[in-house]
């Protein structure tokens, strides 16, 4: 079965041709130290408000609609109204958790208070490992065949490589437009409590005990399940 991502037919996503910066010296907002300033944008740009759609989107996608969190109706957006949110910002969040745990960030944004909101240590190791996956999954998915030279430098006698180069990129400028202009605001998936007759997924034993649930919902025998 072919699947569709939704947002390729809804919107159109120039392509455009933009030349890497790669150099190691490379001074640009993303390679900064931590900073309030450089929090803000990174925060731009990583996994923020859901959106809305529909039941075709979730089949397009290869998804059971049973499995997927709709929208109340209360909210005003129809009955067959699915919560969502871009995967490439998620990737991002991903990317900016690394950044943050870098050694040299490491200590601004943990510190003594490590591990700063997370439920536990174990929660926050598998946090990281599950982003260094994700990228690694997206990385080979997209399968990037573009080339890269090398060229002669002065201080080394071997070829060096000039990562420098061209890509033909979907416009990152017009997806983050549709995400801003389609945004349900954030506090509203608060709001958004699960039904009497949703499909239940039982978490796994380790995964409760790592999250401090397994207390309050104890396993009900069936084992194996997701983990999160």
């Amino acid at each position: 079965m072919a699947l569709v991502a939704p947002l390729l037919e809804q919107i159109d996503i120039p392509l455009v041709v933009k030349k890497m910066n790669a150099t190691l010296l490379d001074t640009s907002i993303w390679r900064q130290p931590p900073s309030p300033e450089v929090d803000a944008a990174w925060n731009r740009i990583q996994t923020r408000e859901a959106v809305v759609i529909s039941r075709e989107d979730v089949l397009a996608m290869g998804k059971d609609p049973a499995d997927a969190v709709k929208w109340p109706e209360s909210f005003g957006f129809g009955a067959d109204a699915y919560v969502a949110k871009l995967d490439v910002l998620h990737q991002i969040h991903c990317l900016n958790t690394l950044r943050m745990n870098l050694r040299n960030n490491f200590d601004y944004y943990y510190g003594a208070e490590f591990p700063s909101g997370m439920p536990t240590d174990a929660f926050h190791d598998l946090h990281v490992t599950h982003c260094v996956h994700v990228l690694l999954e997206n990385l080979m998915c997209s399968g990037n065949v573009d080339l890269y030279t090398h060229t002669w430098i002065d201080a080394q006698t071997h070829p060096y490589a000039d990562f420098n180069i061209n890509h033909t990129c979907r416009d990152f400028d017009a997806i983050l437009a549709w995400q801003d202009e389609h945004a349900v605001p954030m506090e509203k998936i608060s709001e958004v409590t699960r039904p009497d007759d949703y499909k239940v997924h039982v978490m796994n034993h380790e995964f409760k005990e790592i999250m401090h649930w397994y207390d309050d919902h104890p396993d009900d025998g069936v084992q194996g399940g997701e983990t999160g």
